[in-house]
């Protein structure tokens, strides 16, 4: 799948920000979430990764359903509008140690979600 979605910046400072994906947890029960390492991404039209290839937020946290990764980091200039990013994402057919995936997947859930922090910059 690909989601698109649009950044602005409508405020008087220039921000600093960061876009982060996660596990969406809402009415998923947890135990059941697919592992990051057969889920691939690709920001914009960057080269594709396993998602547990990326950085991590915090990277004393282990458990993936508290693992927020860094997709971008950046700053945006006082009225930017609709900086335009796309996300790609989907079930690798090996895993990121290489390992086929055929069976681990069945029934498993995939939720995630999108996240942006930002700091103003004085």
């Amino acid at each position: 799948n690909v989601y698109t979605f649009k950044l602005s910046n409508t405020g008087t400072l220039p921000v600093s920000y960061e876009l982060t994906i996660y596990n969406n947890l809402d009415g998923v029960n947890d135990n059941n979430m697919l592992a990051h390492k057969y889920l691939k991404v690709q920001f914009d039209n960057d080269a594709a990764v396993y998602l547990d290839s990326l950085t991590k937020v915090d990277s004393s946290i282990t458990d993936e359903n508290s693992v927020k990764y860094i997709l971008k980091t950046g700053t945006m200039a006082t009225g930017v509008t609709d900086e335009t990013h796309t996300i790609r994402i989907w079930i690798a057919e090996v895993d990121s140690a290489g390992v086929d995936t055929e069976t681990d997947i069945i029934g498993k859930t995939i939720g995630l979600r999108v996240g942006l922090n930002g700091t103003v910059q004085d």
